[in-house]
């Protein structure tokens, strides 16, 4: 799924790109923008990932997101042109979800549902590190008996969650503090794991088109200085014939 920008212009700069297309020709041009491009494609993915994945928009976790943005020159219908996002690799559906997000938060993509399973396991608490990233991986691995399954019944505090999972050894200790101290067993004194869900939501972050949008008056900007210079140049050596 990609959005795609019109770069517009202002009339000098068009003056300046009709004088390098009569001096080196269309062909020329082309090639001349193409590198520009390709230039300004690698500047501008390495701008989003320092202006929006930095705790500004989204906060880093593991990285592989910000490793994942490129920027890079192409054809369009043979005429230059900007590409800058995920292109390919295990982030670009991550990448995809986090940009667009999903219809129940506004965005434009399916929400996330399990697809064998019956409910997604979100890790919350003290399973993320505190860079958000699961600690102890997909609960289905732990050795038997790690994890307690307990019903919210209707879901819990509008997360539409079914169920949590409790770490056994943490409930056990509840369990004998409460025998101790006489008092009935409360779930509050002990945190879930893992939440269970039907569907999970994403809000759009739009942290690719919001970060290409910064950057546009300096790529307009850099290309009337990369024009003059070269009707400059072409104007020298016109002098010296």
């Amino acid at each position: 799924m990609a959005s795609f920008v019109r770069i517009e212009v202002p009339p000098g700069t068009r003056d300046l790109l009709a004088r390098v297309q009569l001096d080196l020709g269309a062909k020329a041009l082309r090639e001349l923008l193409f590198r520009f491009f390709d230039r300004q494609g690698a500047r501008i993915a390495g701008a989003i990932t320092k202006g929006q994945l930095s705790g500004q928009v989204l906060k880093r976790r593991t990285g592989s997101l910000a490793r994942s943005i490129v920027g890079r020159g192409e054809l369009v219908d043979g005429l230059p042109a900007l590409r800058v996002g995920v292109l390919k690799g295990p982030a670009e559906r991550y990448a995809a979800v986090q940009e667009f997000g999903t219809v129940s938060k506004g965005g434009e993509l399916p929400d996330i549902v399990p697809r064998e399973a019956k409910a997604l396991a979100i890790p919350v608490g003290p399973a993320l590190t505190p860079a958000g990233v699961n600690r102890f991986g997909n609960p289905r691995d732990q050795p038997r008996g790690t994890y307690q399954l307990i019903p919210f019944g209707r879901g819990s505090r509008g997360l539409n969650a079914t169920a949590g999972l409790f770490r056994t050894r943490d409930l056990t200790r509840e369990y004998e503090a409460s025998k101790r101290q006489h008092r009935e067993f409360d779930l509050g004194n002990v945190a879930a794991y893992y939440l269970l869900l039907r569907r999970v939501g994403i809000r759009p972050k739009r942290f690719l088109r919001n970060g290409f949008a910064a950057e546009l008056p300096n790529l307009v900007a850099d290309l009337a200085i990369q024009l003059a210079k070269v009707v400059a140049l072409q104007s020298r050596k016109g002098a010296k014939k």
